[in-house]
């Protein structure tokens, strides 16, 4: 299409455009817009023109990716690094992809902001980490692999271990949590890398939860300037009647409580403490609707803290958050974490 500008008044508004089904052309302009608090109540608008213009750029505030090495994969040597890193917009995940390793840089899909960035996992594990930033900037595809030690750009900030990380998403069945860990496909799709949202999918084909199964479409988004990652789980076919699906926070000793409220229309759970793998400052919440009939899970399960909740429509969403002691205009302490999280919870809706 055309460049064009997008007004707010006199002022520019930064927008993308983006091709959500994959044919090519683009379905969706996406634009931030800041609304005043007068404006944000039911009923009410806000106008915006388009004006062509000759060419329409937008920095760089968000980014998601999946680099993985030029040669075949190795299972034998998981390590082995032949080349630079490729970007690769989909991937069929082998069976034998195995943890820890370097053909995957990050081990899987990494997507970041001005704010934060996140990992999951693309071997059976299918968790969740973070990465803590100490810059604004757009670095993840370029750091080294010496991301456990605190870099000038930051470093990886949470010990996930058998735990459900920061928001990994899993089933409650009788009284266990299952992860999707066991399946007979799984790919990843690359929908749209910013310049202000990023998007992408994971497929899993044949979800096993005992003897039942399960297809599903597991949908991540991220916007510029806010720390959150929303996960939006389609079901697409399955043999479990009304699935009660499950997230959670790993439970750490330095912050051991899990703090719940229900704020608006919104379920809040947090965790604030020294938690962070080099024990520093580390917040850590989940933020699931309240009309999915969400419970907290008294102790938790997995060594974590849990939500658990319904689909809707065939749809469960919720969103998961983090922030770091060293970033960029960071909360200062819990009480500003907690109302940061109502501010969040305010805007979902």
């Amino acid at each position: 299409p055309q460049p064009f500008a997008l007004m707010d008044g006199k002022q520019e508004v930064p927008y993308q455009l983006d091709d959500l089904n994959g044919d090519g052309q683009p379905d969706e302009a996406f634009a931030l817009v800041n609304f005043r608090p007068t404006e944000k109540k039911e009923g009410s608008t806000l106008t915006l023109t388009v004006q062509a213009v000759a060419s329409s750029e937008v920095e760089a505030k968000t980014q998601a990716f999946l680099l993985r090495q030029p040669h075949t994969y190795d299972p034998d040597s998981v390590k082995k690094l032949t080349g630079d890193y490729q970007r690769i917009q989909e991937y069929d995940v082998p069976d034998n992809l195995k943890p820890q390793g370097y053909w995957l840089k990050f081990e899987g899909p990494s997507w970041e902001n001005d704010v934060v960035g996140y990992r999951v996992y693309m071997d059976t594990r299918n968790r969740y980490d973070i990465f803590g930033k100490q810059v604004s900037d757009l670095v993840m595809d370029t750091v080294a692999l010496d991301y456990h030690k605190i870099n000038p750009w930051g470093a990886d900030i949470l010990k996930v271990g058998n735990s459900l990380g920061i928001g990994s998403p899993a089933l409650l069945v009788g009284d266990s949590l299952m992860a999707f860990e066991n399946y007979a496909a799984k790919r990843f799709e690359l929908v749209t890398s910013g310049p202000l949202r990023s998007i992408f999918r994971i497929h899993f084909t044949q979800l096993a939860f005992g003897d039942d199964r399960m297809d599903l479409m597991v949908e991540h988004e991220m916007h510029a300037g806010h720390r959150w990652t929303e996960i939006r789980i389609h079901v697409l076919k399955t043999t479990i009647k009304n699935p009660t699906f499950a997230t959670g926070l790993v439970k750490h000793p330095a912050a051991p409580d899990f703090e719940v409220e229900q704020y608006k229309n919104q379920h809040i759970g947090y965790t604030y403490g020294a938690q962070s793998f080099h024990d520093e400052v580390l917040g850590m919440a989940i933020i699931v609707p309240d009309n999915q009939d969400v419970q907290a899970v008294p102790g938790g399960l997995l060594d974590s803290h849990v939500f658990t909740f319904s689909a809707v429509n065939g749809v469960a969403s919720y969103r998961f958050l983090a922030a770091w002691e060293r970033e960029p205009g960071a909360l200062t302490d819990e009480a500003a974490f907690a109302k940061h999280l109502r501010a969040e919870a305010t805007a979902w809706e």
